[in-house]
This record gives C-alpha cells, sequence and structure tokens, in this order.
C-alpha cells in the first residue's frame, strides 16, 4: 500500500499547478510521512522492512530502528567480528518496546534470535 501512495503521488506531481515538492506526501498509517524529509522517510522504510519479519510488530521495529537506526548500522554489529557471536545473536533483547501500561517491556531472547537469524542466514529456505 505504501509503495501504491507513493506512486501515485509521484505520477500526480507534474500536474499540480505550484509543483513544490512538498505536497508531495504519502499517509502511512496512523501518520503522514513527508517524501522530502529524507531522514524521515528511510526511518519509515526501515521500519516497515523490519515488520515484514514474522511476530515483529510496529513497537519492536520502533525499538530497534532507535537503536540501530539503520540497515546498515545493524548489519555492521551482527558481523563485527570483535563481539562474541552470544553478543552478537542477543544484541536486542534488552531493548525496551513501550505497552499500553506505563511500563515499558524487554523485546526478549526469542525476538532478538529470529532477526538475528533472519539478517544473518545462509540458507535461503530458511524462514521463521
Amino acid at each position: 500500500m505504501f509503495l501504491c501512495d507513493i506512486a501515485s503521488a509521484i505520477a500526480k506531481q507534474p500536474y499540480r499547478s505550484d509543483n513544490s515538492l512538498e505536497k508531495l506526501t504519502t499517509h502511512a498509517p496512523g501518520r503522514q510521512v513527508s517524501l522530502t524529509d529524507k531522514a524521515e522517510l528511510a526511518e519509515y522504510a526501515w521500519v516497515l522492512m523490519l515488520q515484514q519479519i514474522p511476530k515483529v510488530t510496529e513497537e519492536v521495529a520502533r525499538a530497534i530502528a532507535a537503536k540501530f537506526p539503520s540497515w546498515f548500522c545493524l548489519m555492521s554489529h551482527y558481523f563485527d567480528t570483535t563481539i562474541p557471536a552470544c553478543q552478537r545473536e542477543s544484541a536486542l533483547q534488552d531493548l525496551q518496546r513501550p505497552t499500553g501500561s506505563s511500563e515499558n517491556r524487554r523485546l526478549g531472547p526469542a525476538i532478538s534470535k529470529r532477526i538475528y537469524a533472519h539478517f544473518t542466514s545462509t540458507d535461503p529456505d530458511h524462514v521463521e
């Protein structure tokens, strides 16, 4: 849906009377994302990418994006040979995600291992 909104906004752009890129926006679920703010668009795309992993909700994805603002940052951490493999695998488990109550919850070891396996697996048929 996000890509359809972007394609539609780009297709309509030449027919706008003012031709300014500030009008080129798309509506994400619950918020408006401007296509001129590249940092905001990159963060939104990264959060959406993380949400494609099974059992990764928007809250979990945003918690990860707060610690690792891009795919490159996360991959740099996962492939840093100076960090022991067990620490790389559990890097996300202590991140906090908001809940409906006043307390935040840890992501936990299961989701941390799932995301690590997703991004570092060499088996193309591996789906968790």
